[in-house]
């Protein structure tokens, strides 16, 4: 073999792994076009549904309905109603009512079942998952304001096994 033999077989092999890797790539990339092809098929269908779930509830029908079974209350505004945009700042303060505490039986099964669940898992990341964010402002509203407060705070007895 010579010298000059050499470079062009390099040459060669090297082509034709180039090529290979080629392929693959370029089957790689077919099978990802293919899979977002199929997800732009499942999200159009997923809005075409919604389309048609759209159409039937904005029904005039449908809206008579609701319309009654909601807005009994409305009446047309009357010239007291009415004011100036300066006045809005002089308006009382309309708060909403405050929650309505649990029945005692119900808060008590409600404060068991949440015992049992920390007790089952470990201590910190019951205490993190309960006593923290939505769990707390949920069991706030369920046990009143006063009481979820002292249970489901991270580190209580009751959530982490013992104190801080």
């Amino acid at each position: 073999m010579s010298r000059a033999a050499l470079p062009l077989i390099l040459l060669a092999v090297a082509t034709i792994y180039g090529l290979y890797r080629l392929s693959y790539a370029f089957e790689h990339l077919q099978h990802e076009l293919g899979h977002y092809n199929h997800e732009i098929l499942a999200n159009r269908q997923e809005i075409a549904v919604l389309h048609v779930e759209w159409a039937y509830l904005s029904r005039p029908s449908e809206i008579a309905r609701l319309t009654a079974l909601y807005m009994t209350d409305l009446k047309p505004l009357s010239v007291k109603q009415i004011i100036q945009v300066g006045q809005i700042a002089n308006l009382p303060a309309r708060l909403p009512p405050p929650p309505t505490p649990m029945p005692a039986p119900v808060a008590a099964q409600l404060r068991a079942v949440l015992s049992a669940a920390t007790t089952a898992t470990t201590a910190k990341p019951a205490a993190m998952a309960v006593g923290t964010g939505t769990g707390l402002r949920l069991a706030e509203r369920i046990l009143g304001a006063k009481a979820a407060p002292s249970i489901l705070r991270p580190g209580h007895a009751s959530l982490a096994g013992g104190g801080r």
